[in-house]
């Protein structure tokens, strides 16, 4: 929450753009999590807003993938908490347990987080605090992601008003799709794999190159990383709905860029 308290929000929702430290790759979730990615295109008040979602599994693969479209609203944050809104309870329907929702818009996800700093949304916020509390979710959270890492569902969004689809769709990833999408699917898990598997690549080399030539540098690596994880102070405070015994409770956690809770707190 502090962390988003000390960013420079734009009021009119304007989007992460140039410049910014996100990163510009699609990241996947954590097994046994989907990573549901969401946009809405909203040009101006007078004009109805085409919305997408497409959900990924940890592996990249394709789960679903939707779209629709709304009538007018007012500005870019209502359109897109609108979007997240509809987007929650499609993935409720489908009773999917585990769900990190991804937004490009950092209003939306800041208005999330701090509901009394944003009261001209309250409604919204609150509609879809509520839907989360439904007991078919385990855990759900929402993250703020770069645009271009969101360019799939932007595309989808934009197509809406592009080409006129105003019929809305709901596909699963086994589906029909247009052919323009199934080739940026297609070129999305290429570049995935490319990436996983240079990573690997470069991960053993190394690993071989302190381990076999250099031991006493691999072991003098090991300690340092294990003091700079003992003194980390990047933070990110998420907004979670945790599963328990009694339901779906609100609250804070605190995460460190290794992506380990530092503090929790619940509210009942």
């Amino acid at each position: 929450t502090l962390w988003l308290n000390a960013q420079p929000v734009d009021t009119y929702g304007s989007c992460f753009g140039r410049g910014t430290p996100l990163d510009l790759r699609w990241c996947p979730p954590p097994t046994p999590f989907i990573k549901c990615n969401v946009n809405a295109d909203w040009r101006n008040p007078a004009m109805m807003s085409g919305v997408a979602l497409i959900a990924r599994d940890c592996n990249g693969k394709v789960i679903y993938h939707a779209r629709d479209v709304f009538t007018r609203s007012s500005d870019r944050i209502i359109a897109e908490l609108r979007c997240i809104l509809w987007a929650v309870q499609t993935l409720r329907d489908l009773r999917v347990k585990n769900v990190v929702i991804a937004s490009d818009c950092q209003a939306a996800i800041a208005a999330l987080y701090n509901p009394s700093y944003w009261p001209q949304y309250r409604g919204l916020v609150n509609a879809i605090i509520i839907t989360c509390q439904a007991k078919s979710f385990d855990y759900i959270t929402f993250e703020v992601v770069s645009r271009h890492s969101n360019s799939i569902a932007g595309d989808i969004a934009f197509s809406v008003m592009r080409d006129g689809r105003f019929n809305g769709y709901l596909a699963s990833g086994h589906g029909p799709s247009p052919a323009w999408l199934n080739d940026r699917i297609l070129k999305f898990k290429k570049n995935l794999l490319w990436h996983v598997r240079h990573v690997q690549v470069h991960v053993f080399r190394h690993f071989l190159f302190c381990l076999i030539l250099y031991p006493w540098r691999f072991e003098e690596e090991t300690r340092r990383e294990e003091k700079r994880r003992s003194h980390v102070k990047r933070f990110q405070c998420r907004l979670d709905f945790v599963g328990g015994g009694d339901g779906i409770g609100l609250g804070i956690r605190k995460f460190d860029c290794y992506d380990d809770v530092v503090t929790q707190n619940m509210f009942h």
